[in-house]
């Protein structure tokens, strides 16, 4: 099984910023005025779950999951079957496992 380690904010449910459920630990690109979609990786949409995970760089997911892209047509998606879970700083020094994605597709966009 393929696995891939993604670093998100830390918050208690993540279905949307709240009073009380607001993203922490989450580096730069959050704020309360402009937060990642990765405050919504586990909410439902049309009876499925989709994940979000910035990327500052050229990870290139090939290279890291060989194998699990469809064709070079179909590059920017994985055929499914890896393993995504979602980690997350409670505090500054304690990061935890807060969820994951089992027979995940991969998108780069």
């Amino acid at each position: 099984m393929k696995i891939l380690f993604c670093n998100i904010v830390w918050m208690k449910k993540y279905q949307g910023i709240t009073d009380n459920d607001k993203p922490k630990y989450c580096g730069a690109y959050v704020s309360e005025q402009a937060a990642g979609a990765d405050i919504f990786n586990f909410s439902e949409y049309n009876g499925k779950c989709y994940g979000y995970v910035m990327n500052e760089g050229d990870i290139i997911l090939p290279d890291h999951l060989a194998g699990t892209f469809e064709t070079e047509s179909h590059q920017d998606c994985t055929t499914g079957g890896v393993l995504v879970v979602w980690c997350a700083f409670k505090d500054k020094n304690t990061a935890r496992i807060v969820g994951w994605y089992k027979d995940a597709i991969l998108f780069r966009k």
